[in-house]
């Protein structure tokens, strides 16, 4: 799962620090502190749990890089985080100097703001990943339009990564007013999911099995009880966040199957998320909708293509449209398909018994599990993003 990363800007210059503090104001995508030292004050780190080495560092010069970049350089630790030189201009000297005492980038103006957001972004989660111990995987499903098979995909994916992949997997259908994952399983919708969001402030990992269901494979399923009437809006993003937080520390794999909208849950969700999967199906509009939705993901939400997974559900390859028409479509972005079998899944929803049980040795079950694999296999969270997320939505912090 991606956390937000500690990004410290460091300089001499009160002026180039707040220049590039007030260029990343408003973001959402990573915690942003500042620091101007000299005249006797010293890096602000001690490396402790009380004042901990912040992931990433940005060194902000100013016009006399000559002097103040070998000033900070020498402040910084034999054991410094990753860090980049933000400079006025730049020459080959101190691209020489900048690049032998480390640094991964230099940056000189005119800064696009998403460029310049989305690099801190990557170096921030590879400092994080020398840090921090290994966290859970949050995949989330969503359908490009509706009724393309995201939900049933979501909870076989998920019965087959605990199942067969004995993975310690969770699913939580975040469509809080519709949601029928449940029914996939063959088991009572619970209500767990929207009482753990009330008592978040009490949630800890001691606390989940009161929350959750147990299918039979060994899967954990968050659900919302039908008799319940929650709007999106009354759902505080700091109570999500705590919840994944919690799941994080609990499990290995976090399935999401989130509702075909975004708002203020979602929005919490996706920028947290390592992957996201995108059904469609074989039809032009199918394809619209799902340029529409990346465009969204990518160019307003800052999810790159290596985030995202395209499923061409119910495929066959006597449609007009074809599976090179998707790569055509989307160069840049990894598609699946899962072929179409309305018997067994039709059997499979009845019955609430996943298809990897149910058929195992149908096509559609070898497919659910390849996509279980491809799943597995991108275990390493892309760090590609781009532009805010939660800003484009013009949501503040909450009261």
């Amino acid at each position: 799962m991606l956390h937000k990363s500690d990004i410290m800007l460091l300089g001499r210059s009160r002026d180039a620090v707040s220049g590039i503090s007030g260029m990343l104001e408003g973001q959402r995508l990573f915690s942003l502190k500042t620091h101007v030292f000299g005249n006797g004050r010293s890096i602000p780190w001690d490396d402790s749990e009380r004042d901990p080495m912040p992931h990433v560092l940005a060194l902000c010069l100013d016009g006399n890089w000559q002097t103040s970049l070998p000033a900070i350089l020498q402040a910084l630790p034999a054991k410094k985080p990753p860090f980049l030189v933000l400079s006025p201009g730049t020459n080959i000297e101190l691209l020489r100097c900048a690049m032998q005492a480390g640094a991964r980038d230099v940056l000189s103006p005119p800064y696009e703001v998403g460029n310049l957001t989305a690099r801190l972004v990557e170096l921030g989660r590879e400092g994080e990943a020398t840090m921090t111990e290994s966290s859970a995987r949050l995949l989330a499903f969503i359908n490009a339009k509706g009724g393309s098979g995201a939900s049933f995909l979501a909870a076989n994916v998920a019965a087959a990564l605990a199942g067969k992949r004995d993975r310690k997997t969770v699913l939580l259908d975040f469509d809080i007013q519709f949601g029928g994952l449940p029914i996939y399983l063959n088991m009572n919708p619970g209500g767990g999911l929207i009482k753990a969001l009330e008592f978040s402030d009490t949630l800890d990992s001691a606390a989940l099995p009161g929350y959750v269901q147990v299918h039979e494979s060994g899967l954990h399923l968050f659900s919302s009880a039908k008799r319940e009437l929650v709007l999106p809006d009354e759902i505080a993003e700091e109570r999500i966040v705590h919840l994944l937080d919690v799941l994080d520390a609990t499990y290995q794999e976090i399935i999401i199957d989130l509702p075909r909208r975004i708002d203020r849950p979602s929005a919490a969700i996706l920028e947290r998320l390592d992957q996201v999967v995108v059904v469609a199906q074989q039809s032009v509009t199918h394809m619209q909708d799902t340029k529409r939705l990346l465009t969204i993901l990518n160019d307003h939400l800052g999810i790159s293509a290596e985030r995202v997974l395209i499923v061409v559900n119910r495929y066959s390859k006597k449609s007009e449209v074809r599976n090179e028409d998707f790569k055509n479509a989307f160069p840049d972005v990894a598609i699946e398909t899962i072929p179409s079998d309305y018997a067994h899944v039709s059997a499979s929803i009845n019955l609430g018994v996943p298809v990897v049980d149910g058929a195992a040795r149908s096509s559609l079950a070898k497919a659910i599990l390849n996509l279980s694999s491809r799943l597995l296999s991108n275990g390493e969270p892309a760090h590609k993003r781009t532009g805010g997320m939660l800003g484009w939505l013009g949501l503040q912090a909450r009261r």
